[in-house]
C-alpha cells in the first residue's frame, strides 16, 4: 500500500493577472489587486500509518512561511501580488521538499494542482 498524508489550510490575500489585457479574456477586472481565500491543500507521502508526518503541524509550517514571504497589509493576510494558482504551488513545491502535489484554490472554488514529475 501507498500512504499519504493531506495537509489543509487558507491564507486570505491579493493577486493580480496584469497580462489579462493582452487575452482575450473577458474578465479585466483580474489585472487590479483583489481577494481571495486562498486554499491549500499539500499531499506528503509517508511510510506507515501512525503520524509520519504531523500534518497539522505541516501545514502550520508551511503557512507561517507563506505569510512571512509574502507580507500582506495585517499578519493574517499575503499579499501574492501576480502569482497564480499555478504558481503558488510551485513554490510550495520549491520550499517543502516531501511535498509532492499541492492544491490551490480561489474561495474553494477553481483553482490549479502541481505535481512532482
Amino acid at each position: 500500500m501507498k500512504y499519504f498524508v493531506i495537509s489543509y489550510f487558507e491564507i486570505e490575500g491579493l493577486h493580480c493577472w496584469p497580462g489579462v489585457v493582452k487575452t482575450p479574456c473577458s474578465e479585466k477586472y483580474l489585472a487590479a489587486p483583489h481577494r481571495h481565500l486562498f486554499k491549500f491543500r499539500v499531499k506528503v507521502p509517508v511510510t506507515h500509518t501512525d503520524r509520519d508526518v504531523e500534518f497539522i503541524e505541516f501545514a502550520h509550517s508551511i503557512k507561517a512561511k507563506l505569510l512571512s514571504t509574502f507580507k500582506g497589509n495585517t499578519p493574517f493576510t499575503a499579499n501574492f501580488h501576480s502569482m497564480s494558482c499555478e504558481a503558488l504551488g510551485v513554490w510550495v513545491l520549491e520550499h517543502f521538499e516531501q511535498a509532492v502535489q499541492v492544491e490551490v484554490t480561489e474561495d474553494g472554488e477553481s483553482g490549479a494542482v502541481v505535481e512532482r514529475e
